[in-house]
């Protein structure tokens, strides 16, 4: 079944965070121009920043394994059994509450050099989790500091606003937001980006 809705608006915390984690890389890209920032430190940041930004009923959650957000068969090849999901947002939250039955968002983080193979395991492995869990909204955020994701992001600096097939699978995924921080405006291409694609089950 297409559980699909496309109306929904893109979280306005998200957005924020996003766009603090460009600000972020272009201050870092100043201090330390020679050494490229990890995924892990992008990861953290992004953390800070929507600690920052969500509203009070609900929590983030880092490195949470994907086997508590869904069962994963014996069979299955795109999880191992150590596999984690880089962030959840869950809520909102009473004072009883077990935070993971109020999942609500999951967040995957890649760089933009990342590879399109790595990149497309962690669209596949969003689509299981909205197979098994269509009520939560999957999202894979793209952090590309000084280089324009082009996948996602036109010459122009837009999103590509069409559905975008998720290799190897039955599902799709949309650009929903794209953030950036453009040190001049003839430099589109090596703004700092941080987009938000959305994963969506046919």
């Amino acid at each position: 079944m297409n559980t699909a809705n496309h109306k929904l608006e893109t979280p306005g915390w998200l957005k924020r965070a996003l766009q603090g984690t460009c600000f972020w890389m272009g201050h870092r890209r100043a201090l330390y121009r020679d050494y490229p920032l990890g995924e892990s430190a992008m990861v953290a940041e992004l953390c800070n920043l929507l600690f920052a930004s969500l509203p009070k009923t609900l929590k983030v959650l880092c490195e949470i394994q994907y086997s508590k957000l869904l069962e994963i068969s014996e069979n299955e090849t795109l999880f191992t059994e150590k596999s984690r999901v880089d962030l959840c947002v869950c809520g909102p939250l009473s004072r009883h509450d077990e935070p993971l039955n109020k999942v609500q968002y999951v967040l995957e983080v890649k760089r933009g050099s990342a590879s399109n193979k790595a990149v497309n395991s962690d669209l596949r492995r969003l689509l299981e989790i909205k197979k098994y869990r269509p009520e939560v909204r999957a999202f894979l955020l793209v952090i590309s500091e000084g280089k324009r994701p082009a996948r996602f992001v036109n010459s122009e600096s837009f999103s590509i606003k069409k559905k975008l097939p998720i290799p190897d699978s039955d599902g799709y995924c949309y650009v929903r937001a794209v953030m950036k921080a453009v040190p001049a405006v003839k430099s589109l291409d090596n703004a700092h980006y941080a987009c938000a694609i959305e994963v969506y089950s046919s």
